[in-house]
C-alpha cells in the first residue's frame, strides 16, 4: 500500500471510531436542563433514537415523559466506561430528594453524546 494511501485509511478508521467533541456527561446536564425549562423538545433530542422510539411505543406525550423527569440534577458524580460495551459510558448523578444515585447509559450517536437508558 502506499504510504499516502495507509495515511488516509488510518485516518478514516480513526474518524469512524472517534468520540463527539465534550464529555458523556455533558448530555445528562442538557437534558435536566431542558427539563428544568420546560422544553422538551431539547430534552428528547438528548436521547438516543432507540430510546425516543421506545418512548413513542409507549404512547408517553414528550411533555408526560419529561414531567417524569422533574427532578433537580444536584450532580454528575462520576463518568465511567461501561465495562459491558467499550463505546458505551455510565454516568452516576445524584438527584435531589433521591437517596440513591442513579445511572444513566450514554453513547455517541450521530456525533453527538445521548442518552440510552435512564
Amino acid at each position: 500500500m502506499r504510504p499516502a494511501r495507509f495515511v488516509f485509511v488510518l485516518s478514516m478508521v480513526a474518524a469512524c471510531s472517534s468520540s463527539p467533541p465534550g464529555h458523556p456527561a455533558d448530555a445528562v446536564k442538557r437534558f435536566f436542563q431542558a427539563v428544568e425549562l420546560g422544553d422538551c423538545n431539547t430534552a428528547i433530542d438528548t436521547l438516543s433514537q432507540a430510546y425516543r422510539t421506545e418512548l413513542k411505543q409507549r404512547n408517553l406525550s414528550c411533555d408526560e415523559y419529561i414531567e417524569r423527569w422533574r427532578f433537580q440534577l444536584e450532580r454528575v458524580i462520576e463518568t465511567q466506561v461501561d465495562g459491558r460495551n467499550k463505546e458505551a459510558h455510565l454516568v452516576r448523578v445524584h438527584i435531589r430528594g433521591r437517596q440513591t444515585d442513579s445511572i444513566i447509559r450514554v453513547e455517541a450517536e450521530d456525533g453527538q453524546w445521548r442518552i440510552f437508558s435512564m
